[in-house]
């Protein structure tokens, strides 16, 4: 059974839980020169913003924005998201799209976080591997569940490692928005999805 596209509350518990990370960074500003440093660093930045009483919602939303942008390949996630289909989309179409997937993204991540507490965020590794690809392995732990692993993968380009996708319990968070975004494509074309990202990022 396919999972309905709004329906993403179990994989964003990985960045939820990174509200309890302990890495000082300037907000909106993650070392983008260690994998373990990004994430850690993400989490640290993230309940700054959320939590501060002192700014507007919006604000909180547009601060949020900057930061994930600035750690998460929303142009590499984007792409992949689209599957067959990337190949049939204009130029255009596909950065409206990545725009507004990526507003999606950040709305719910902010409205998960905003929500959360009570978990614990722990680094238990790092990987990295040849032409720029890194690993970085997390676990969440609670007082009233077992560990539940969660690996972020990055890849290194020009400006640093960015992360492109998140392995929860085995299930690759990328696979999963791949296969939301597609059959949504299947039933109606690139202008449909492109609606209901708008009305639910909005």
């Amino acid at each position: 059974m396919r999972r309905p596209l709004v329906a993403l509350a179990p994989a964003f518990l990985f960045i939820a839980a990174m509200l309890n990370a302990a890495v000082s960074s300037e907000i909106g500003k993650p070392s983008h020169e260690s994998p373990t440093v990004l994430i850690a660093t993400l989490g640290d930045s993230a309940i700054r913003i959320l939590k501060n009483d002192s700014l507007a919602h919006q604000e909180k939303i547009d601060q949020f924005d900057a930061l994930l942008s600035s750690a998460f390949d929303w142009e590499q996630v984007g792409a992949y998201s689209l599957g067959e289909y990337r190949d049939t989309i204009e130029p255009a179409q596909f950065d409206e799209y990545r725009d507004v997937f990526s507003r999606y993204m950040v709305k719910i991540y902010a409205a998960k976080m905003a929500a959360y507490s009570g978990e614990s965020f722990i680094i238990t590794g790092e990987k990295q591997f040849l032409a720029g690809h890194s690993e970085v392995r997390t676990e969440v732990r609670g007082p009233t569940r077992s560990p539940i692993p969660i690996m972020f993968l990055l890849d290194r380009d020009e400006t640093g490692f960015k992360v492109h996708d998140v392995i929860i319990e085995g299930v690759s968070l990328l696979a999963t928005k791949r296969e939301e975004v597609t059959s949504v494509i299947a039933r109606g074309g690139i202008g449909p999805l492109i609606a209901k990202l708008k009305q639910s990022g909005n």
